[in-house]
């Protein structure tokens, strides 16, 4: 057995702040299975939390005539309940039937239903079983099994489940009671409660996946400034019955902290999706599957607001499947190429799509011609184009004849850019102030706007078609419109989704990092123009390796000033360090986002591809480095050889 630290928890609050703050931890009521599977070493676990003084011994009546059993009621107390033993004798007589009196003494209603299989295989550490390391194989079906299951197995696994007590409590209809953190509770019938093998046989019941999470994130900044939200998407990633999130701000005498790209996302992620590396290894399992295991389809916190979409399991198989993800070794510093080591990581990458009121102006002029008037901004980003191209698309015209003036501050207010909501939102409103022209056109035409169509310059409608330019012809058409969105953020749960795969290579004596290949798959609504958001993407996963590699400020602490701020001294990617980059999208739309069914994309791209490279490190070398940038002083004397 395993050194491990004891914890005996005072309240339900403490134990699962206990939990969620220690790794490796484990709740101990009787310990009857629990102590036996890490004597063996089955289970490892690093911290013992003791939970039998929490209360919930009790066996109480309840209003409709049956039993509310505490789970932590030993199998004793319960078998000697006088209404057990009259009401419910199937229950006393299967405790009484299932162990000795001295475990019974000690093993609890919990523990019971929650014990692991008796399979000989399962408990011999030098037999492959899936139960115990998914993937490995199933020794008992070409072994000893003639006390093995012979209904309810699969090809993965044939054990059979030890409880005596959860064959009556099925028999009894009951039901098992759990409660979020957030304190709803969760009624499972017991003929749901344990899962049949299938292909997952490591998974015994259907207790919400995902051990509970916790986030704690720090940041600095001058008094009255605002702290890095770096917990948000923790908040929403993963299911999970359980999280602890927290945002914490220390005053600092140096220059303000403010957003730069994906703000709160792109540091949380580094954390988290390294996080998730870690627990996939120690639950030996493959870490694109540990990720699709725990997805979730709502929000975990307010489990009625379903997210919008949320592709976030196709971006993984689909960037396992491009990257050769099945050639990738599980265990560390495996593949060599001459000098260098070898790894892949993954990361999951997502942003909050948020969406912001936007106008626009639009007029048509006697030359057929459309001109947009709104105050957004173009950075580099490509708003001319994308903003020209829904006006084209809305009034049936080349892009070449629309003119697109931006940034001024007569124009009507924007959504500028920022967060990556200036893509969908500004065009939004350049949408919605198009409708407007369009019924404007339809009725200068005489056309019904309910049937008019535009397209090639013309105008049709109820069999007449009318160039565009006609409508034009006693005087400029203008029409001006915004677009707002309304309690569409409490009905609907916004994001974007993506996965980021990096192969990097590790030299065995000097520790130097060189990226090999990356691939970003983007699940982003509507992709309004492919050209420019891949563009986007690439910048945004450069960006990605200067934060994990080389980007870090230096604090002289004498004076509180950054030394290195300038371009100097403060190293950033340049085109030698950046491989071949592959960019998918996803073909998605998101009708709930926006009429143009796009969300933003340029900020995905940066989100978790600093873990992604942290964790193809420590595949290529076994090196876990938990401290940003991962610069050689921190990785050389954790190579292997090294000392």
């Amino acid at each position: 057995m395993r050194a491990f630290a004891y914890q005996r928890a005072a309240t339900p609050a403490a134990a699962a702040e206990a939990f969620v703050r220690t790794p490796g931890a484990r709740f101990i009521a009787g310990g009857t299975n629990l102590l036996d599977l890490m004597k063996l070493e089955i289970e490892t676990p690093s911290h013992l939390i003791d939970v039998n003084g929490l209360g919930f011994d009790k066996i109480e009546a309840t209003p409709d005539g049956g039993l509310r059993i505490g789970a932590l009621v030993s199998n004793t107390d319960l078998a000697a309940d006088p209404r057990v033993r009259q009401d419910y004798g199937v229950l006393s007589r299967a405790l009484l039937a299932g162990a000795s009196g001295q475990l019974r003494n000690k093993a609890t209603t919990a523990g019971n239903l929650l014990q692991r299989t008796r399979c000989p295989y399962f408990y011999d550490t030098n037999q492959p079983c899936n139960k115990r390391v998914p993937g490995s194989g199933c020794s008992a079906i070409g072994g000893v099994n003639r006390q093995h299951a012979v209904i309810g197995s699969s090809s993965a696994c044939i054990a059979t489940h030890p409880s005596d007590m959860a064959v009556a409590m099925r028999v009894l209809d009951a039901t098992v009671e759990t409660v979020r953190a957030d304190g709803t509770a969760r009624v499972i019938p017991i003929a749901d409660f344990h899962r049949l093998p299938g292909d997952t046989p490591h998974l015994d019941t259907v207790l919400e996946p995902g051990e509970p999470i916790g986030h704690e994130s720090w940041s600095g900044n001058l008094d009255g400034g605002k702290p890095e939200n770096a917990v948000q998407q923790t908040d929403l990633l993963y299911a999970g019955a359980n999280r602890l999130t927290g945002v914490r701000l220390a005053l600092l005498d140096l220059p303000e902290g403010n957003a730069m790209r994906a703000p709160g996302e792109a540091p949380g992620l580094m954390a988290l999706e390294m996080a998730m590396d870690e627990m996939a290894e120690k639950l030996k399992l493959d870490p694109v599957q540990f990720r699709i295991i725990n997805d979730i389809k709502v929000d975990p916190a307010k489990r009625e607001r379903r997210f919008s979409q949320r592709q976030l399991v196709q971006c993984l198989r689909t960037g396992a499947e491009r990257f050769g993800w099945s050639a990738r070794k599980a265990r560390p510093g495996q593949v060599r190429d001459g000098r260098w080591l070898v790894g892949m990581g993954v990361a999951v990458a997502f942003r909050n799509n948020m969406v912001m009121k936007s106008g626009a102006r639009v007029k048509l002029d006697r030359q057929g011609k459309v001109t947009v008037d709104t105050d957004m901004t173009d950075i580099g980003t490509g708003s001319y184009t994308i903003i020209a191209q829904t006006a084209a698309e809305m009034m049936g015209l080349d892009v070449k004849d629309v003119i697109v003036r931006l940034g001024d501050s007569d124009y009507p207010v924007s959504a500028g850019s920022g967060g990556q909501w200036g893509a969908n939102s500004s065009t939004a409103g350049v949408y919605a102030a198009c409708v407007k022209l369009r019924e404007a056109v339809s009725r200068q035409l005489g056309l019904d706007p309910e049937t008019t169509e535009f397209s090639g310059g013309q105008v049709s409608a109820g069999g007449k078609s009318l160039p565009l330019r006609q409508a034009a012809e006693a005087g400029e058409l203008v029409a001006e419109d915004m677009m707002e969105y309304g309690d569409l953020a409490k009905k609907f749960q916004q994001s974007t989704f993506g996965a980021h795969f990096v192969e990097v290579g590790v030299d065995v004596d000097t520790g130097e990092t060189r990226i090999r290949r990356m691939l970003a798959v983007c699940a982003a609504g509507r992709i309004l123009n492919p050209k420019s958001a891949r563009s986007q993407v690439i910048g945004a996963m450069t960006m990605g390796v200067g934060a994990a590699l080389m980007e870090e400020l230096a604090v002289d602490q004498r004076a509180g000033i950054f030394v290195n701020h300038d371009l100097a001294g403060y190293e950033v990617p340049v085109h030698a360090d950046i491989p071949h980059q592959e960019v998918i999208f996803l073909d998605e739309t998101d009708p709930l986002s926006s009429p143009m069914k796009a969300k933003g994309v340029g900020e995905l791209g940066l989100c978790g591809v600093g873990a992604a490279i942290a964790n193809a490190i420590y595949n290529a070398t076994g090196a876990r480095v938990r401290d940003y940038p991962i610069t050689l002083d921190k990785l050389l004397s954790k190579l292997p050889g090294q000392s």
